[in-house]
């Protein structure tokens, strides 16, 4: 199941709707050639992010008194990514695209499907190792 959400994209300019201007019942979109430099800095930077989020969650719930909540929190979050990871490795989750791709002549979708849920799996991982990081003994 394909998810489209083009809608941040068009915010950001770098996809246009040109369904308007044609008159054939299919959507047209421009597509700009910085859509996949800003998803690939996205998808990179979700490593650092998870990894900090894992951490001040653990460190400041702990300083805090509530450190059953941030290990829940850092596990909760783990177990979620996880799920999800396998959802898109077997085919079967929900893929969200936020920009229009074109088809080519070979399709490797299911490649694709494996290669993301190894993406999530190892998001899970630097969610879990920040987690562990901001863990306080003592």
């Amino acid at each position: 199941m394909k998810i489209k959400w083009y809608w941040p994209m068009e915010i950001l300019g770098l996809v246009k709707d040109l369904t308007g201007e044609y008159n054939d019942g299919y959507t047209h979109y421009e597509v700009s050639r910085r859509c996949d430099e800003l998803m690939k800095i996205l998808l990179w930077g979700l490593f650092p992010a998870l990894f900090l989020l894992g951490f001040l969650a653990r460190r400041c719930l702990a300083r805090a008194g509530q450190d059953p909540f941030g290990k829940g929190l850092v596990y909760g979050g783990t177990i979620l990514l996880l799920g999800y990871a396998v959802l898109l490795a077997a085919g079967i989750g929900p893929y969200i695209q936020l920009y229009p791709k074109g088809g080519g002549f070979l399709s490797f979708d299911e490649l694709n499907h494996i290669l993301m849920g190894v993406y999530c799996t190892l998001l899970a991982l630097s969610l879990f190792l920040g987690g562990r990081l901001g863990q306080i003994k003592g």
